[in-house]
């Protein structure tokens, strides 16, 4: 039997009556059954569509719509949290089961706040435990991780105190991130968290502990949020330069992160295309290349200073490390400095132009010299050398006559000049780029050509400038210098270590040449070195200056804080030099003992153990010692003499470790 068609084409089965007797359905016509006819009953037939449709889907999609809705108004108004009434949909279908509602706050995972490494890797007991904000009661609670004040580590006081030190002094040395006019305590903890923490960490200059457990928790934040979480925003950006910019403070020895977070910072300028100017974005969009979505038009000064802070950075640290640079200097870079100096929003504007000039002249300085290994470089003679360091000086000298006067008052811009000229200057240290690929001993020292000895005579003169800059500048103001200014004081230990070697040092042996000869010859910079009781003085006044500004640093660990740290560096380096120096004296004596050369006495000093008490206003303490192991006999062979490479390793590689570095 064919099957009937119910009006509108759709098959029918049986009818309800027949279904609920659990009879045979057999048609009698279009509209009845047999059995229906048979007993005088309605037949009613089901179409099979109806039959599967659920009455309670509809009301399911409207309820999950109902409650999507009500979700983006509490994420988007926190002030409604407080009276959102109990979903339905929640409580009786089981869905998401993390997003309860216990105390009338929405809690979700990333509202859950970030805590601090445990005191035992800073060697100090553990900060406050987290508890509910006991100040500052408009911040959002619900929609941001407590930060230090939430947490009573710092007082909103003292907090607004160092938001003021920061906009009022630390601006000065490092103009790349600027708080603006308006923004409050509150305006920045809700707005900037990352950057008030950095902020926090950086100025809090006197307590050495807290501030190393806060630099531990920021370094913490970046890896979660940019290496696990892929994060990347302005907040990021600006709180890590403020944490490199004085990473000072975070010294710790073999521990060194600083050039990481730099690499950080220069991820996330590409992360948030920042670096090209808007006309490039807009030709890689036109090209296929997909461009940030949220890039705008044009930069922002924030932006902009952003990108050359980044750059300052990057070009600071690998010069100085004698590294490959890991960010180019950009036409684009030029453009938006010199824009950013017209707009004069803040007064700090018209120096990051000079600056950032500086650094890019120093990078073109470095990869000229092939500081990096001058044994890299092609055959070069000493008239190209002398040359080259014309040329250099002669465009420092033009850039520094631009600069207005008003500005040669910034400490860290005056202090630039001194450090990239020695840096020129240092070429006259270098064998190779005197003598080419004949670098061998039958070279003695009196075929020096003369341009070489001035130039280390005005190195000397230099880095003399540079430390009598660093000696006279205001204890209470140093400790806002960044660590730029600060690595600047490691190339003058290393330079003089260098110098000293060479001029005081052991003659070169040769074989064309007797050897009791050899060793009754001494250098022709000898007498220069030896007789430049200006340098040591300096050097000591450096070390006491450090000295002065650690009295001040509360520390409730056995580790020695940043500036005992640099002050143990310059008495290693004093000590090897005033040792150096007494054995060529003595050396002097008997060749010529009737012959004393001038501003030579030596004061002999107490030692503590086998480390000289070089300044003994204020030795350093027995614990100091031991934690840094003993350091100038180490570099001392009496066969040998002093051990050049040893004491620059551990100036760059214990205190700058730059292993992470590309080769």
């Amino acid at each position: 039997m064919s099957s009937i068609q119910k009006p509108g084409g759709v098959k029918r089965r049986a009818c309800v009556n027949c279904t609920v007797g659990k009879a045979k359905c057999s048609p009698h016509s279009n509209d009845i059954c047999e059995r229906c006819h048979r007993l005088g009953k309605e037949c009613v037939y089901l179409n099979v569509a109806d039959k599967r449709k659920s009455p309670g889907s509809n009301t399911r999609v409207k309820l999950l719509e109902k409650r999507v809705e009500g979700l983006v108004t509490l994420l988007t108004n926190p002030s409604l949290q407080s009276t959102a009434s109990p979903d339905p949909l929640t409580q009786t279908s089981g869905l998401e089961p993390q997003l309860q509602q216990s105390t009338g706050a929405l809690q979700t995972p990333q509202s859950q706040p970030y805590s601090i490494p445990s005191g035992s890797s800073v060697g100090v007991a553990p900060l406050t435990q987290l508890s509910p904000p006991t100040s500052d009661a408009g911040s959002a609670w619900g929609t941001r991780p407590p930060d230090v004040v939430d947490r009573g580590i710092v007082s909103a006081e003292v907090a607004h105190e160092l938001l003021e030190t920061f906009r009022n002094k630390a601006i000065n040395h490092f103009p790349f991130v600027v708080l603006p006019h308006h923004a409050s305590l509150h305006s920045v903890r809700r707005d900037s968290p990352f950057l008030f923490l950095c902020i926090m960490a950086t100025m809090m200059v006197k307590d050495c502990t807290l501030q190393r457990q806060l630099g531990e928790e920021i370094r913490t934040q970046a890896y979660q949020r940019i290496m696990m979480g892929r994060e990347k925003s302005m907040d990021l950006l600006q709180g890590l330069l403020v944490h490199v910019a004085w990473y000072q403070y975070q010294l710790q020895p073999q521990k060194q992160q600083m050039l990481l977070m730099t690499q950080l910072c220069v991820n996330l300028v590409y992360e948030l295309g920042i670096e090209k100017c808007p006309r490039a974005r807009n030709q890689n969009a036109t090209a296929g290349i997909l461009c940030p979505p949220d890039t705008q038009s044009t930069l922002s000064p924030t932006e902009v200073r952003a990108l050359l802070g980044t750059y300052y950075l990057a070009a600071t640290f690998t010069t100085k490390l004698k590294k490959r640079s890991l960010m180019p200097h950009t036409k684009y870079m030029k453009q938006t400095s010199q824009w950013l100096s017209k707009q004069k929003e803040y007064p700090t504007d018209e120096l990051i132009p000079y600056l950032v000039d500086i650094q890019e002249l120093s990078r073109r300085i470095h990869d000229s010299f092939s500081f990096d290994n001058p044994g890299n470089m092609d055959s070069v003679s000493g008239s190209v050398t002398e040359s080259m360091a014309k040329c250099y000086l002669a465009e420092i000298d033009a850039l520094q006559c631009s600069i207005p006067q008003v500005l040669m008052q910034n400490a860290t811009l005056a202090l630039e000049f001194p450090a990239i000229r020695a840096m020129i200057q240092e070429s006259a240290l270098f064998d190779e780029l005197w003598c080419g690929s004949d670098v061998s001993p039958a070279r003695t020292a009196s075929m020096l050509p003369a341009a070489r000895t001035t130039l280390t005579w005005e190195s000397m003169q230099s880095y003399k400038m540079l430390l009598k800059g660093l000696v006279e500048y205001p204890n209470e103001d140093a400790f806002y210098l960044t660590f730029s200014t600060f690595s600047k004081l490691c190339s003058v230990l290393s330079w003089l270590a260098k110098l000293v070697n060479i001029a005081l040092g052991p003659p070169k042996s040769s074989a064309d040449v007797n050897s009791s000869m050899v060793q009754s010859t001494s250098h022709p910079w000898a007498s220069m070195v030896a007789g430049d009781v200006e340098l040591r003085n300096l050097v000591r006044q450096a070390q006491h200056k450090l000295n002065c500004m650690s009295a001040g640093i509360a520390s409730g660990s056995a580790e020695p804080d940043s500036m005992t740290t640099f002050s143990i560096l310059v008495g290693s380096a004093l000590s090897v030099y005033d040792k150096q120096l007494q054995e060529y004296q003595r050396s002097s004596q008997q060749q010529a003992p009737a012959e004393l050369l001038p501003n030579q006495a030596m004061s002999s000093g107490a030692v503590v153990g086998e480390f000289p008490e070089l300044y003994p206003v204020m030795p350093p303490d027995a614990a100091t010692l031991d934690f840094f192991g003993n350091l100038m006999p180490q570099f001392w062979d009496d066969n040998a003499g002093f051990q050049l490479d040893a004491f620059q390793d551990m100036i760059w590689d214990r205190f700058l470790d730059d292993a992470i570095l590309l080769p």
